[in-house]
């Protein structure tokens, strides 16, 4: 589990302008939402329209393909689980990074906490280069 308290603007900025992802970032819309792409889970919502109202979310589109988000897949009055998925053709190319900028930058602007809890060490990396601090471990279990 990773704590958001330590966040930084100046880092999220300083990153992101170095970054050559970030213009072809788009924050979704219902249109978006719509499109077929396998990264968006929306199960914690009614719908995709109750996703865009209540959720937030960003993609980066190569030739009009989705490959990769940066969501809520969770949502409270003034928090949000941070969700980032990027197409494995497309790794270690600075897309989590640019996706990750985009929706902390937005949390940060609207007071809203982006809770982070990562499952591999990939993640575990990003959120400390995103200043996040490391703040506990825990066991988690899945319903098959």
């Amino acid at each position: 589990s990773y704590s958001s308290d330590s966040l930084s603007m100046n880092l999220i900025h300083a990153l992101a302008s170095v970054n050559a992802n970030i213009p072809h970032i788009k924050r979704f819309d219902v249109a978006l939402a719509n499109m077929d792409n396998p990264y968006l889970s929306l199960g914690a919502f009614d719908s995709v329209e109750d996703f865009v109202e209540r959720g937030i979310g960003f993609c980066l589109l190569k030739e009009d393909v989705i490959i990769g988000v940066a969501y809520s897949s969770l949502v409270s009055a003034n928090a949000i689980e941070v969700s980032i998925v990027v197409d494995p053709d497309h790794y270690r190319k600075g897309i989590a990074t640019a996706l990750s900028c985009k929706l902390l930058e937005w949390c940060l602007e609207h007071h809203v906490a982006p809770h982070w809890d990562a499952a591999n060490d990939e993640s575990c990396k990003l959120a400390e280069k995103l200043g996040y601090t490391h703040s506990g471990v825990y066991t988690a279990y899945f319903l098959k």
